[in-house]
């Protein structure tokens, strides 16, 4: 279901389109966009905007399109209407992208509200992709885990000390808030180059793995050149959380893997937000850094 397009199959381009009116599901369909419902392999959007609100009670939301297939493309796309699921795969401009395309350019300033696989620019994003240039403004609000102001669950699927997929050059400035793994630009990260990213928004998480920048930095992720100025806190029916394995942090809750050849690291990161936790898992840049993660170059 979409304000322009329901469905397209392989191979398939939408530009220069504009919806102003709310999309509304009804009996729980899945697929529901401001511009694009479902869009399958090898197609793009480009040039686009949606004011309008969406309103699902199923799965795959996006202000612009609910779901991209494999080597799709989001550029120059705006939406400035609230997106609210009862469901996850949800994002400001797409609820979830397959694998092998990026999206660039695109800005959100909606409300996005759903349960897990939430994020401002993109709930779910999976292999060999690219998220850059992007801005959320808008609040994000799951009720459950992988929560982040541009990108809720990413991973690039390459371990390659040569690859480049990445998150980059995104800015965050909206509230967001889950329960754990949670992040101002990115809630999961697993083998993410996460680069040259801003958060300003306040980050809360009521449970564990709760970050500025990333919530939880695992398997050969990177995060690096990235700043945090929002509050970061983990707390727990109103006070806090006193598990002992809580990371909580400035810039990652936890940077984790347990081999040598798969090091998580945060390179050359500053924090200026206050970050608030009863675990003592707490840092100013990374609340729990385990086995062979790096920390370098960076300032709380």
């Amino acid at each position: 279901m979409g304000g322009i397009v329901g469905q397209t199959y392989n191979y398939v381009h939408v530009s220069n389109v504009e919806n102003t009116g709310n999309v509304n599901s009804v009996s729980s369909p899945s697929y529901v966009g401001g511009i694009l419902g479902y869009q399958q392999s090898y197609g793009s959007i480009r040039n686009a905007v949606n004011s309008g609100n969406i309103t699902a009670s199923g799965y795959y939301s996006g202000g612009i399109v609910g779901y991209q297939g494999s080597s799709d493309t989001i550029e120059n796309v705006s939406n400035t209407g609230n997106v609210n699921s009862t469901q996850y795969y949800v994002g400001g401009v797409v609820g979830y992208k397959s694998s092998s395309g990026f999206i660039r350019y695109a800005t959100n300033t909606g409300k996005v509200s759903g349960t897990y696989y939430l994020g401002g620019i993109a709930g779910y994003m999976g292999s060999s992709q690219f998220i850059t240039n992007c801005k959320n403004t808008g609040e994000v609000a799951g009720t459950s885990y992988q929560v982040g102001g541009i990108v809720g669950y990413f991973s690039s699927g390459n371990s390659s000390l040569t690859s480049v997929y990445q998150v980059a050059n995104d800015t965050n400035t909206g509230k967001v808030s889950g329960t754990y793994q949670v992040g101002g630009i990115v809630g999961y990260g697993d083998y993410c180059r996460t680069r040259f990213c801003e958060n300003r928004g306040d980050v809360l998480g009521t449970s564990y793995h709760v970050g500025g920048v990333v919530g939880y930095n695992y398997r050969y992720s990177i995060v690096s050149g990235s700043n945090n100025y929002g509050n970061v806190k983990s707390a727990y029916t109103g006070t806090s959380y006193t598990g002992t394995t809580v990371g909580v942090g400035g810039i990652a809750g936890e940077s984790y893997y347990n081999t040598s050849a798969n090091v998580a690291t945060i390179d050359s990161c500053n924090n200026y937000g206050d970050v608030q936790s009863g675990a003592y898992c707490t840092g100013g840049i990374v609340g729990l850094n385990y086995y062979y993660g790096h920390v370098r170059k960076s300032f709380n």
